[in-house]
């Protein structure tokens, strides 16, 4: 009695430890899934601009619609399109200066704009048809410095790995009345 005793609480032992094995290995890799490809604030004095895409739903030519907001030291602009040949339908820019930029730039950093997950998928077209594609990038004129990716759809192919929807609400809250542009843009398209 005592001895299956003895082995049942070696067996318990043996298992907890093979538990806890498992869920440090599982938060091990999970904060291994993600890296920092640059870190974004150091671009905060330079000539660099911030961009987020996003494209619509995969449809007809003719209802096709994206837009591009771009962040720079100098300028904020907008842009509306419509068709995959990116006809422009509407936008607007405006000035900016080094202290919102710089502001701007430290708080992407913090939402992750940067991290890039493990995947190798770096063309995100055919993701998500029906619904948003969204591309993040850093450039410096035509030269592109950083460039991931995410979805609506939770694809798991995504190279985007920061806060998505907080990127593109810090993206858009730097032009006014983006939802008022996006709607005149579109509705003189139509």
């Amino acid at each position: 009695m005592q001895n299956s005793r003895n082995l049942i609480l070696v067996f318990a032992g043996i298992l907890i430890v093979l538990v806890v094995i498992a869920i440090t290995s599982g938060l091990n890799s999970s904060k291994k899934t993600h890296k920092n490809l640059i870190n974004v604030s150091d671009y905060a004095q330079s000539d660099v601009a911030v961009r987020v895409t996003t494209e619509g739903s995969i449809n007809a030519n003719e209802d096709h619609q994206s837009s591009v907001v771009t962040i720079a030291r100098g300028t904020r602009s907008v842009e509306f399109y419509k068709t995959y040949n990116n006809e422009l339908a509407g936008g607007q820019s405006f000035e900016n200066n080094q202290a919102s930029f710089e502001q701007l730039v430290y708080a992407l950093q913090k939402a992750g704009y940067s991290t890039q997950t493990n995947s190798q998928q770096d063309d995100e077209r055919g993701y998500c048809p029906t619904g948003f594609r969204y591309i993040y990038e850093i450039v410096d004129g035509d030269k592109v410095i950083m460039r991931t990716w995410s979805d609506s759809c939770g694809d798991k192919d995504r190279t985007f790995g920061g806060n998505a929807s907080l990127v593109r609400q810090l993206m858009r809250s730097q032009i006014p009345n983006y939802s008022s542009l996006s709607q005149a843009a579109f509705a003189k398209a139509q």
